[in-house]
C-alpha cells in the first residue's frame, strides 16, 4: 500500500472557494445515530467532495486505498465497516459517491461567483474607459 503523502500528492485539488456552507442542526438531526468515527468519516469525505467540486472515487470497492486516505482510515477492514454507513449518505453513481446536498451548495456558490466575476469585467472595463476618456480629455485641454 502507498503512504497517505503519495497519495494525497495525486489527489486533485481547487481551493479556490475557501468556504462552505455547514447547517448544523441538519446535520446533527441526520447523524445521530453514528458513533464518533464515522462522524470522523463522514465530515472528511463532505470535506474532500467540497474542496475537489466533485463526487468521491468509486473505482473500487469501498475499501478503495484513495477513499480510505481521503477519511484518513488505514485499517481497510475498519474503513469498510465504517463506509458501509457513512455511504448511506451518499450515492454511488458512475462519476462516483454523489451528494446532493453538497452538490447542489457548490452549484449554486460557483453561479454567483460566475456573476461576480462577470460584473466585475463589466465595472473594470467602465473604469478603464472613464481613465481612458479623461486621460484624452485631459490632453485635448492641455493641446489648446
Amino acid at each position: 500500500m502507498r503512504s497517505f503523502g503519495e497519495l494525497f500528492s495525486q489527489l486533485e485539488v481547487d481551493m479556490s472557494i475557501p468556504w462552505m456552507k455547514f447547517y448544523p442542526a441538519d446535520y446533527l438531526a441526520d447523524t445521530g445515530h453514528l458513533n464518533h468515527e464515522e462522524h470522523g468519516v463522514y465530515l472528511l469525505a463532505m470535506l474532500h467532495y467540497w474542496r475537489t467540486r466533485k463526487p468521491l472515487p468509486s473505482n473500487c470497492l469501498a475499501n478503495d486505498e484513495q477513499l480510505m486516505m481521503i477519511c484518513r482510515c488505514r485499517d481497510a477492514e475498519k474503513f469498510q465497516k465504517l463506509w458501509e454507513t457513512v455511504s448511506k449518505f451518499f450515492e454511488l453513481t458512475p462519476e462516483g459517491w454523489y451528494h446532493k446536498r453538497i452538490a447542489e451548495d457548490l452549484q449554486l456558490v460557483e453561479s454567483k461567483s460566475e456573476k461576480m466575476r462577470a460584473n466585475g469585467k463589466i465595472g473594470g472595463s467602465r473604469k478603464k474607459k472613464k481613465a481612458i476618456v479623461k486621460q484624452l480629455v485631459s490632453k485635448l485641454t492641455s493641446d489648446i
